[in-house]
């Protein structure tokens, strides 16, 4: 097959990867995935007015600043795919092999069943006479948080860079980790000098507003006059430095020619959590010995040239995206949508002390009162609870608790072609996604908490980090909010929405949608 694209949207950082329904999470564990850079013909970027210079050159054809030494030290604009990769003894690619590895019970070495089992996770996934069906599958692992970093391919690599400014287009390309991005300036002796400021100045689908300053705990956006900022703007929480979900792109400048006295090097780190987000409330931090550290830069004046002019980081204006005329349109149908979590509906189990997980072959779970369990003889309550997470998925309604959607089922999102559209994501599930629109570019208007219980909405509404002001293809939808989203459908056709945690969106977190009544898939569709 040959498939044309016409890349006839503004300049901007894509990437590709393989969508097998079912086993992405497989294929890009694998590899096959790469950055898609979109520039205007001349080279520039979209609307960066006259003038304005960003750090470069970016590697052309015909070099390999891989293993060329002269090729590699003129770049001053790279792409940086930061992944999480666990191996074999003998440099393979592991990936566990049972369910009970996500319980935090075995090495995930041992195939399906029998690895379950010997770990510790005693469940009839088969059925059986007393109990039938099973809804758990044995090799599903609804995450996984691999235990070493990987940038373009390598484990933990370095660079060495000239004083000068470089560029870096930022890519979360893990399977199921968040990343929250910082760099520290290391001395001689690898003693800890202070934070060097990112400035990031663009995200999936367009350049910000203006360069935004991130350092831990503060994200301000720098004075359209080039002035220095008079107030420091403190970020969601302490925490927060450059917060990537999976998927997300951030386009970045660093300048190494001001840096603390004394710094030799510059260390990229990590500091979210080693296993599902889902905020910064009870973050522990990434191992700092490990999955903490992504890459380092390690500083030599050798490589400065001098040739590569850019424009002071505090006097670009970068383009416009809020004055997009469509973006005042009208709304058409406000899509009401949902984040689920399922439990298994036939499975109840008890946690030893030990952390064996049992199966109570006596229990049900009470489908009227989900995370319960009865016994099934004669309906009295149980202290086993049902297993869980089955998985997570997608729905409508979910302003009212939420309709299950599966993939298979029919179509409830069917935009019309060249409507403008709100998407309120209601999550209900205990974890953050980065839920991923195909096709179409958006702005985040805002976030709004809701009890859980009642529904009902606070009475504050949270705008948008300044991170997010610009065009957007994926965003992360919070436990216990929703996140409300505009974005304009002017292609027919067939499309998804997913989260791109992978291991969701391979077992029932994506669902199509539609855009008009009659393009390309959609009659198939029934629509």
């Amino acid at each position: 097959a040959s498939f044309t694209y016409p890349n006839d949207q503004p300049s901007t950082t894509l990437w590709y990867h393989d969508h097998a329904l079912g086993m992405t999470r497989n294929n890009v564990y694998a590899g096959p995935a790469g950055f898609w850079l979109i520039r205007e013909p001349n080279g520039s970027e979209t609307d960066l007015p006259t003038g304005m210079i960003l750090p470069g050159p970016a590697p052309v054809a015909g070099e390999d600043p891989n293993f060329v030494a002269a090729d590699r030290a003129k770049v001053r604009e790279i792409p940086i795919a930061i992944q999480g990769r666990s191996f074999n003894a003998d440099g393979s690619l592991f990936y566990p092999a049972n369910r009970a590895f996500f319980q935090g019970l075995g090495d995930g070495q041992i195939p399906s069943i029998l690895g379950n089992f010997l770990a510790g996770l005693n469940l009839n996934f088969l059925g059986g006479l007393i109990r039938t069906p099973s809804d758990i599958s044995p090799i599903w692992n609804p995450e996984f948080f691999a235990n070493t970093m990987v940038v373009n391919g390598t484990t933990w690599p370095y660079l060495e860079v000239a004083q000068e400014q470089y560029r870096f287009r930022l890519l979360n390309g893990s399977q199921s980790r968040f990343l929250n991005l910082s760099l520290r300036a290391l001395d001689a002796a690898g003693i800890d000098i202070g934070e060097v400021p990112i400035y990031q100045i663009g995200a999936e689908q367009s350049l910000l507003p203006a360069p935004v300053e991130i350092l831990t705990g503060y994200k301000t956006p720098l004075p359209e006059n080039g002035s220095i900022p008079l107030d420091i703007i403190t970020a969601s929480d302490p925490q927060e430095a450059l917060l990537m979900g999976l998927a997300e792109r951030a386009d970045v400048i660093v300048d190494f020619s001001n840096l603390p006295s004394g710094t030799a090097t510059v260390r990229m780190i990590n500091t979210a959590p080693d296993g599902p987000f889902g905020g910064f409330e009870d973050n522990i931090p990434a191992d700092p010995d490990t999955t903490g550290q992504v890459m380092e830069f390690r500083i030599n004046p050798a490589l400065n040239s001098g040739s590569y002019p850019s424009t002071p980081i505090a006097a670009l204006v970068l383009n416009r995206p809020d004055e997009v005329e469509w973006y005042e349109a009208a709304l058409g149908t406000k899509q009401d949508l949902a984040l689920l979590e399922e439990e298994s509906a036939y499975i109840c189990t008890f946690v030893q002390p030990n952390g064996r997980i049992v199966e109570d072959v006596f229990g049900i779970p009470d489908l009227n009162n989900p995370g319960t369990c009865i016994n099934r003889l004669n309906n009295r309550p149980r202290t086993s609870v049902p297993f869980a997470p089955k998985a997570a998925v997608l729905g409508t309604n979910g302003s009212t608790g939420g309709v299950v959607q599966l993939w298979m089922d029919p179509i409830r999102t069917n935009p019309a072609l060249g409507d403008t559209q709100e998407w309120e994501l209601w999550n209900h599930t205990e974890d953050a996604h980065p839920i991923h629109l195909h096709l179409v570019k958006f702005r985040v208007l805002n976030r709004q908490a809701f009890d859980s219980d009642t529904l009902g909405l606070s009475d504050t509404i949270r705008d948008p980090e300044f991170t997010e002001s610009g065009w957007k293809d994926t965003v992360i939808a919070y436990p216990g909010e929703v996140t409300r989203l505009k974005a304009k459908f002017d292609i027919a056709g067939l499309y998804v929405w997913h989260c791109h945690i992978v291991e969701h969106e391979d077992n029932e977190m994506m669902v199509p949608y539609c855009v008009g009544n009659n393009g390309p898939g959609c009659v198939a569709a029934g629509l």
